[in-house]
């Protein structure tokens, strides 16, 4: 199949999916546009349906952002989609030529080693950057990028970055046979973080090109619920010592240097609750330990995880 096929999750994304739709319509008019809906109970269905959208899989039950993404990207793999897009239900394409952003993406994947692009990611004020997109352009990460788009030049350029989160990644049929698909071990959170360090082990990079903007239309801030930071923290912990590019005995010696480290930064809790949040922690992913072992010897193998998806 030519031109893009978008993967888009959605899970209670009434207050956005119309506008997503539209907008990725309105600038790649060569594009299909493929649902996996995670059991939503509002109406997101029914604006789906109504949109009438190329491709709907309605799920029982929400798998996550990472193991519904694998159910599109299988289809794609039956489509034999060319390009992959991976969309947030809450993104909105928002400034630039689409096609140029594509053209710059294909010399990068062909001539420039790498496995995955991303537009600017812009915060709902269409202003400023998306919060989290801020860290991952600053110029220790990515050199030149901030202050060539204030000059307003190599703007159709592939700038390496460290890191991106997927909430609009675009790859390629051919890479994601390589690379493989997300780890179901992770359910939401983690997944792409995971899915970077299995590139950095490949050699294969990750870039943004600012030719082109989105919007992130989500808060601004991290969601700072106790449940909320210790679900994200065990499963920083899982990809931390899941990360291929070290050696897993490393890692476990590492690991609650780098867990107190995190939990230092945490306002708002007591020093008792961040030592039981460490303990915590530790035990839960301590018990995972052979689960992960096994997942680092997949995640070294070509197409890792794509087997599971039969």
């Amino acid at each position: 199949m030519s031109g893009v096929t978008f993967i888009i999750v959605t899970f209670n994304g009434g207050a956005y999916i119309e506008k997503c739709i539209d907008s990725i319509r309105e600038h790649c008019t060569n594009s299909y546009i493929l649902i996996i809906d995670n059991a939503s109970a509002d109406e997101t269905l029914l604006l789906v349906e109504n949109k009438g959208v190329d491709q709907v899989i309605k799920l029982n039950e929400n798998l996550g952002f990472g193991k519904a993404n694998n159910m599109g990207l299988r289809e794609a793999f039956k489509l034999d989609a060319e390009f992959v897009f991976l969309a947030n239900q809450d993104l909105v394409f928002k400034e630039g030529d689409f096609s140029t952003f594509l053209e710059a993406s294909k010399d990068a994947f062909q001539s420039s080693n790498y496995a995955i692009t991303s537009p600017l990611h812009l915060a709902p004020n269409m202003r400023d950057y998306d919060f989290k997109f801020e860290e991952y352009i600053q110029d220790k990460n990515a050199p030149n990028l901030i202050k060539n788009i204030e000059k307003g030049v190599m703007l159709d350029k592939v700038y390496e970055v460290k890191a991106v989160n997927a909430a609009a990644w675009l790859t390629t049929k051919k890479l994601l046979a390589k690379v493989g698909v997300f780890d179901p071990l992770f359910p939401h959170y983690g997944e792409d973080t995971d899915y970077i360090n299995r590139l950095r082990y490949l050699n294969l990079k990750l870039g943004v090109i600012p030719n082109f903007k989105v919007i992130h239309d989500r808060p601004q801030t991290a969601n700072k619920d106790a449940e909320k930071v210790a679900k994200r923290l065990r499963l920083w912990g899982f990809s931390f010592l899941k990360n291929i590019n070290k050696s897993f005995f490393k890692a476990t010696l590492l690991f609650p240097i780098e867990l107190s480290k995190r939990l230092k930064l945490l306002d708002g809790m007591s020093n008792v609750k961040k030592i039981g949040l460490f303990f915590a922690i530790t035990w839960n992913v301590k018990m995972k330990w052979f689960v992960i072992l096994k997942h680092r010897r997949e995640s070294k193998k070509p197409a890792a995880f794509i087997s599971y998806l039969k």
